[in-house]
């Protein structure tokens, strides 16, 4: 179920993206405890700013891996 859109312009980066996403939609994902996230949003500022912000952790795998869970 998708909880939050965020859309930019190319300049911008898919963890700084989201990290705006998570501020502006911190209401509607407040029971959100585990994002999981491909290999692009590492970062141990990532991490934090999300656990800040909504009280989740951050699970970081490869894609594919990331499709297995999804069923997919």
């Amino acid at each position: 179920m998708t909880q939050a859109i965020h859309i930019t312009t190319a300049e911008i980066t898919d963890r700084s993206s989201a990290l705006t996403m998570v501020k502006n939609a911190k209401e509607s994902l407040s029971e959100v405890k585990n994002i999981l996230v491909d290999a692009g949003y590492t970062g141990e500022n990532f991490a934090t700013q999300m656990k800040v912000t909504i009280g989740a952790t951050v699970e970081v795998k490869h894609l594919c891996c990331i499709a297995k869970k999804m069923g997919c």
